[in-house]
């Protein structure tokens, strides 16, 4: 912003009018260019002009604060207010719904909803790949979120994509500029782009103009379909994972630097019980599966202990990791009513059963987990049962993961040792990017399709059927089709 920017933007508030002392303009100065400077209003965005107004806040009355943010930054009060709540009440989810990219307008009606319902939209968005505004308001229906209603119309401008677009040419052609035909007071002229002869027309037939424009932008919108990409690609987190050989092999390497830098259990016994839960919450998503939900609530009956029945686990909606002597190893068993598609084609009503392999000291991990590690992160907190528990610290209440704190536990683990960091020489792999479990659903389904080119392959691995697996989380590419196409062709040549 230039002197004369800034000149002529100050004017428009009175400081001196409203005894606002020098450093107090200052500071509100500073907050009105970086609220300026932010321009269109992504994810992050939004959480830093809730923190910068915020800020301007602290330096003026409550009264005179919506004289200036609505003055000096063209932000109506109501907006303000939405944004500022969004930074006080989200902070938390923060990092959570910047990777989920939710739309601001979401986030004003998450803003004063109960914890449990925001942590409910934030586990739909990463089920669904996003949260539309009439889905969070249909979450909160029964629910105390207010948001303002002059947000109605900016809803549209989140929506984004060609969709968002269509419905803002159908609100300003059918309502809006219907309504204004006042406007053309102030269109004038402009060479190769607007003729005096088009704003006669538009005062002689104002409705017609209006269809007129509907029809051009319509067209116009098949155009830029054309050459449209989806903004937000859910799987650019993995994208070195997914483009891997073998994707499974490739996500595996994390598992590998978390065993090369884990403490010494004897001198540093806590990090060392963090390290094998880590190592075992990867390990086990790989070899599962399973969603989040089903992950995290999964029960434990250690060693000579009796298993809870099936019964007792449908009435509970969870599964259970257990010893099973009959197949000498450690099994997952998980109802089918415990999960999320339990009426798809896929489980028949039957529960998923699956022993662990023994594989590269899988159960050298499990029982030190259990027998010592376990322990050591519960401390003297009560037992919530399940195989994954927190690390209890004084502050803690309880120590069963919730949604929100199994997923900052997975992305800190991608971040500690997945992301590689050339200045250190940590981490797994190059260009990953901080992600939670749900994306290694993607891994496995795309590593099955790379070596078998089979949907229904792949949905075995996450107990869903083949259309899904088609539709959201196979990252097959066409070249890894036609590589494999290749593979058997070239078997006829070899064996000639």
């Amino acid at each position: 912003m230039t002197n004369k920017t800034t000149k002529r933007a100050t004017a428009r508030f009175d400081y001196d009018a409203l005894d606002i002392g020098a450093q107090s303009m200052k500071a509100l100065e500073a907050a009105a260019i970086g609220i300026q400077a932010l321009g269109r209003r992504s994810t992050e965005q939004a959480f830093e002009l809730g923190a910068l107004l915020e800020q301007a806040s602290e330096h003026v009355e409550p009264g005179t604060f919506e004289k200036w943010v609505s003055q000096r930054c063209d932000i109506s009060s109501k907006t303000a207010r939405n944004y500022r709540a969004v930074t006080r009440n989200l902070s938390i989810y923060r990092g959570r719904a910047v990777e989920l990219a939710i739309s601001p307008t979401v986030l004003f009606h998450l803003a004063s909803a109960p914890e449990e319902k925001v942590k409910a939209a934030l586990a739909f968005a990463e089920e669904h790949d996003g949260i539309r505004v009439s889905e969070v308001k249909t979450l909160l229906a029964d629910g105390s979120e207010t948001a303002s209603d002059d947000e109605a119309g900016a809803e549209l401008f989140d929506i984004g994509g060609l969709a968002g677009l269509r419905s803002l040419i159908d609100l300003k052609t059918k309502s809006g500029l219907r309504q204004h035909p006042e406007l053309l007071a102030r269109v004038q002229p402009i060479a190769g782009l607007v003729s005096q002869n088009e704003i006669d027309y538009a005062h002689a037939d104002w409705h017609g103009a209006c269809d007129d424009f509907h029809k051009h932008a319509a067209h116009r919108v098949k155009e830029i379909q054309r050459i449209a990409r989806v903004h937000r690609d859910p799987f650019e987190p993995i994208m070195p994972v997914l483009e891997a050989a073998s994707p499974v092999g490739e996500y595996r390497k994390i598992t590998e630097e978390i065993i090369r830098l884990m403490p010494d259990e004897h001198r540093y016994p806590r990090p060392a019980a963090e390290a094998v839960r880590a190592f075992l919450m990867l390990r086990l998503g790989l070899h599962l599966g399973l969603r989040q939900k089903n992950l995290r609530q999964l029960m434990l009956c250690p060693k000579g202990h009796m298993p809870r029945s099936e019964r007792v686990l449908e009435k509970m909606k969870r599964g259970e990791m257990r010893w099973s002597d009959r197949e000498g190893g450690w099994e997952v068993f998980i109802p089918a009513v415990a999960f999320k598609n339990a009426h798809s084609s896929f489980f028949g009503d039957k529960p998923f059963r699956l022993v662990l392999p023994d594989l590269l000291d899988l159960y050298e991990y499990i029982d030190a987990y259990v027998e010592r590690h376990r322990a050591l992160l519960l401390r003297s907190a009560a037992d919530p049962g399940t195989f994954f528990v927190k690390t209890v610290k004084t502050t803690s209440t309880d120590a069963a993961y919730d949604v929100t704190t199994f997923y900052e536990a997975w992305r800190l683990t991608i971040q500690r040792y997945g992301i590689y960091n050339p200045y250190t020489g940590r981490g797994a792999i190059k260009g990953l990017l901080p992600h939670g479990p749900h994306n290694v659903r993607d891994v496995l389904a795309t590593h099955i399709l790379k070596q078998t080119g089979s949907y229904e392959q792949a949905s075995y691995a996450i107990q869903d059927t083949a259309d899904m697996v088609a539709k959201h989380y196979g990252r097959f590419l066409p070249q890894d089709k036609a590589a494999l196409a290749a593979r058997i062709l070239n078997q006829v040549w070899e064996a000639a």
